[in-house]
């Protein structure tokens, strides 16, 4: 499974989900604080939350409930951060999110729900696609040309 970020870079949730350092779970967890969630985002809890994303019945319901955006800030924010990229939790999460979406790879299981499916334009023909914490070892990803796409950017 990849996240994907258009001008920005495309990013293995597996690999990064795997190898996270410790000094971006200590400033995950120090950032994430607050009176909704005393404790931070832990690697446990965002894995539980991602999990529960496939719970949702609308793919809206991700960007409507507080700990399911804050694990999904979370996982962006690892990824941009496990790729080299210096930058910090609100940072790693600035850009416009019809730039965002998930790309299902082959053998990946479906597990959670794609939230750039409740952006506005939805509606064109795109399918959802799923974040997934499996442990797939398939590095093929699937062909997008000619075939139906995550993005939902409404650009068309």
């Amino acid at each position: 499974m990849k996240l994907v970020i258009d001008h920005i870079g495309e990013y293995d949730i597996e690999e990064t989900l795997k190898n996270a350092s410790l000094n971006d779970l200590f400033y995950l967890k120090s950032k994430t604080r607050s009176d909704d969630f005393p404790l931070g985002v832990s690697m446990k809890s965002l894995g539980e939350g991602m999990q529960k994303w496939g719970d949702f019945k609308d793919p809206s319901d991700i960007l409507d409930d507080l700990e399911a955006l804050m694990n999904l800030r979370s996982l962006v924010f690892l990824c941009r951060r496990h790729t080299g990229e210096k930058v910090g939790l609100d940072d790693a999460n600035n850009f416009p999110i019809s730039d965002f979406k998930f790309e299902v790879e082959e053998g990946d299981e479906v597990a959670a729900a794609d939230p750039t499916q409740a952006l506005p334009d939805s509606g064109q023909g795109a399918e959802p696609a799923t974040a997934t914490t499996s442990t797939s070892k398939t590095s093929k990803r699937r062909s997008t040309s000619g075939s139906r796409s995550s993005r939902t950017s409404g650009q068309g």
